[in-house]
């Protein structure tokens, strides 16, 4: 049976440990740098009178219509699930305004005032126009700030509406929220129904995410290991050496799955060639601080106001180096509690410290028409130098897509081990 070392612990690595595994071909050792398995989920267990109360702080919602795999993975680890709402609400300290919608492209009409009567007609009118955009090959070329700016919406549609809802979406920058590719963006917008009044279903873990990740890791064979951080991996014709922080000489295996960003598994093959530099360097990340707390300063000044995902501006121009949103873990994961429980994105200096509960920093990726045209050729390093890559950084970056990318790879390993085999046997 053939060795395979999966590196990294998130989704993705989970999806394509889980899938080998279930094979029956591979040995498969799960090495994860983090004293836990899970990457971005991650359920923390606050004491609440007493008894536990888990509360995610990464992944948190999904819904039946664009997770497909997810759901599929669930349904097979018997994991419980519930309804949820996926709300959104925008507050600028610049102007003042304050607006909340039911879902995230649903908006009030009751604001009567001129100015939100502008924003709401022109919110419905992007619907329409992004849904007409999508199969115009012409666009291709554009960002989403090219393609408003084409059709002569406000800068205040702009900054207070489609700037809120980008970067909160992908936990990206303001600054660099419509430069996203324009068919890209519009095709996940509608993909996930924000492009019209009444969105898709969503739904959250009941008992948090972290559940289906211990369901994996009860029932998953081979070797899963935490706190090792994988320090190098070196290739030849015969196998792939990895060294493990703490180990006087590297481990040998048979395959490689590096279920890590992109730009960690570079930095990790310590003996890339070109095509690998190539193509993986063209993807970039940003990083978010990530605060759990109870302090309700933290969430809209109207009550009415406040919504499961809650945006704020710190100013008009819509600029800074990465979104302020803060999410109501009430409301996303109906917490049975009177404590205002919330994760809040970027604005740590600003929670009270003494409600603070938990703090972590995670990575987002970002994407650009390069790592686009990158992602497109990814196929060509599928088991090159007995190498195999994944992660949700190659298709939008979302729980959906690491498992895809992981089952992917998975299924591309067993098949060359199936192939090989056979070939064994024929000559034989």
């Amino acid at each position: 049976m053939r060795r395979v070392a999966v590196i990294g612990g998130g989704i993705a690595g989970l999806g394509a440990a889980w899938a080998l595994d279930r094979s029956g071909r591979v040995d498969v050792t799960l090495l994860e740098a983090e004293q836990y398995v899970g990457g971005h989920t991650c359920t923390v267990q606050l004491d609440d009178a007493g008894r536990s109360l888990p509360v995610d702080m990464g992944f948190i919602v999904h819904n039946p219509n664009t997770y497909p795999r997810l759901l599929r993975l669930f349904d097979e680890l018997e994991v419980e699930t519930r309804s949820t709402e996926m709300s959104f609400s925008v507050a600028c300290h610049g102007c003042g305004l304050e607006y909340a919608g039911r879902g995230i492209g649903r908006q009030l009409d009751r604001f009567m005032r001129p100015r939100m009567l502008r924003l709401v007609g022109e919110i419905r009118r992007f619907w329409v126009d992004a849904r007409s955009a999508l199969d115009d090959p012409a666009l291709e070329p554009l960002t989403l700030q090219q393609f408003v700016d084409s059709r002569g919406y406000s800068r205040d549609f702009q900054q207070h509406y489609l700037v809120p809802l980008t970067a909160a979406i992908w936990s990206t920058s303001p600054g660099g929220a419509l430069e996203f590719p324009i068919h890209w963006a519009l095709r996940f917008l509608h993909n996930h129904g924000v492009l019209q009044a009444r969105g898709h279903e969503w739904r959250t873990v009941v008992g948090g995410s972290r559940s289906y990740v211990d369901a994996i890791l009860r029932r998953i064979g081979g070797t899963v290991r935490t706190d090792a951080p994988v320090l190098g991996i070196r290739r030849d014709d015969d196998g792939v050496d990895v060294l493990i922080a703490g180990a006087a000489q590297p481990e040998r295996f048979d395959e490689v799955v590096l279920a890590t960003h992109a730009d960690t598994s570079l930095a990790l093959l310590t003996d890339a060639d070109e095509l690998e530099r190539e193509l993986l360097g063209q993807f970039r990340f940003t990083t978010n601080d990530v605060v759990l707390h109870e302090d309700r300063a933290l969430l809209p000044r109207r009550r009415a106001a406040i919504s499961a995902w809650n945006y704020q501006l710190p100013d008009c121009a819509g600029t800074g180096s990465r979104p302020t949103l803060t999410y109501s873990m009430n409301r996303l994961q109906g917490l049975d509690t009177t404590r205002p429980i919330s994760v809040t994105l970027n604005r740590g200096a600003q929670v009270d410290p003494q409600l603070v509960l938990e703090r972590r920093t995670m990575s987002h990726p970002q994407f650009t028409h390069e790592s686009l045209r990158a992602q497109r050729r990814l196929p060509e390093l599928d088991g090159r130098r007995r190498t195999w890559l994944c992660g949700a950084w190659q298709r939008y970056g979302f729980h959906e897509d690491g498992l895809w990318s992981g089952q992917r790879v998975a299924s591309g390993l067993v098949a060359r081990l199936r192939d090989a085999h056979v070939d064994d046997r024929t000559r034989h």
